[in-house]
């Protein structure tokens, strides 16, 4: 048998050292939430981490839960030069799910107000503060808020008798014009519409959901929309619909990298067996997807993993985060997270691996350092949901 050369045998060997290593090379910057929503609390599920976003030096922290209603909502960042966690102040929604950056400003749509539904919000950091922006129409829940030039566009639900609309305005956010779905998205508001916008090529896209559970996606076109062709999730699963389960598509954390749309492709499962009753998220993979022409997405997989659950990007590579429990059937033992990169869409390398009681359910990148917020799930929680951990430059096993 043919001997393996020296040198090819100690760079495996260093490779996986370094992917082994990774628990010991993780550092922990600190648990920001952990006093406002303590272990065994009512809203502890609030600690789960939905988003990191970098801005202005600072890493900014999305985090709450609109289903049990658990705001007012701190916001948080991260120092990346003083190195310190601090509060921001407090908005009045039961969620920060996510931030956007629209112009050089940041915002925050307002998930769930906490006031009446004559009006919904949505938040901007103006000279240091946050300034609630009570504007949005009948909005019971601003979903999104993208900006094109120099207008914005949110993505909202109404009261349920009132479709799910796209809202435009011209003035900063001051007034907005309405435009709905088209009626053939078909189910109730709240369960039809929860995917973010896509801002592709100076177009906004919106996301939809038919009647028997496809995702589809609508071109605004400035006085309404225009359908799109083209299977954004090839391949997956067909929705299910019957007596006591059903199913629906859904496009999570779409994410502009060199010219091409990437995205998680995942299916909302519902039971309403008695015994089983409850709705549970399962992601299926990582898409591409690029448009030929205006109204024309042509999509393909691009990466496979258990559980992926954020996307982060530089000028140079496009990463992604996944997890697979340790045992399925016994989550107490813990989760295997793996960050992967890619710098063509196509080949992705994995940088490092780590266990930890629980998995990273959000990632961003800065200046080559790798940032990780720890998810949790209803049905399994542990005291490091919420933690906010680095991987820096110098440490992480950085490859194709």
């Amino acid at each position: 048998m043919r001997s393996v050369p020296k040198f090819l045998s100690i760079l495996v060997l260093v490779c996986l050292m370094g992917l082994a290593s990774a628990d010991e090379r993780l550092e922990k910057l600190g648990h920001p939430l952990a006093q406002r929503y303590p272990d065994g609390s009512e809203f502890q599920d609030a600690r789960n981490i939905s988003d990191l976003k970098a801005f202005d030096g600072k890493l900014y922290v999305g985090h709450g839960d609109w289903g049990v209603n658990s705001g007012p909502t701190d916001l948080w960042y991260y120092d990346l030069h003083k190195k310190e966690f601090v509060n921001q102040g407090q908005i009045e929604d039961e969620a920060a799910d996510h931030f956007r950056v629209i112009n050089g400003r940041l915002y925050v749509p307002g998930t769930d107000p906490r006031e009446d539904w004559s009006l919904g919000n949505f938040y901007r950091l103006e000279n240091g503060q946050w300034v609630k922006h009570r504007t949005l129409p009948a909005a019971i829940h601003n979903l999104d808020i993208v900006g094109v030039g120099q207008t914005l566009f949110a993505m909202c639900t109404r009261l349920i008798e009132q479709p799910a609309c796209l809202m435009v305005s011209s003035d900063d956010g001051q007034t907005w014009k309405v435009y709905e779905i088209p009626p053939d998205t078909g189910i109730p508001p709240d369960t039809r519409l929860r995917q973010r916008l896509l801002v592709i090529d100076g177009n906004v896209y919106v996301p939809g959901i038919t009647k028997s559970g496809e995702l589809k996606v609508y071109r605004f076109n400035g006085n309404g929309f225009d359908p799109c062709s083209g299977d954004l999730l090839p391949g997956a699963e067909k929705p299910v619909r019957n007596s006591v389960s059903w199913s629906t598509a859904a496009l999570e954390k779409p994410t502009m990298f060199k010219g091409k749309t990437v995205y998680l492709g995942g299916v909302i499962r519902s039971n309403q067996d008695a015994d089983k009753r409850g709705l549970s998220k399962k992601t299926l993979e990582l898409f591409v997807a690029t448009l030929p022409i205006p109204n024309e997405f042509r999509a393909e997989r691009s990466l496979t993993e258990e559980n992926l659950t954020d996307l982060a990007v530089d000028d140079e590579r496009c990463y992604a985060v996944s997890y697979r429990w340790k045992n399925k059937s016994d989550p107490k033992q813990g989760a295997v997270t793996t960050v992967s990169a890619s710098t063509d869409l196509k080949n992705w390398s994995k940088l490092f691996s780590f266990h930890d009681a629980t998995y990273a359910s959000a990632i961003e990148v800065v200046n080559g350092d790798i940032y990780l917020g720890l998810g949790g799930t209803g049905e399994f929680w542990t005291p490091s949901t919420g933690m906010i951990l680095k991987v820096g430059k110098d440490n992480s096993v950085m490859g194709n």
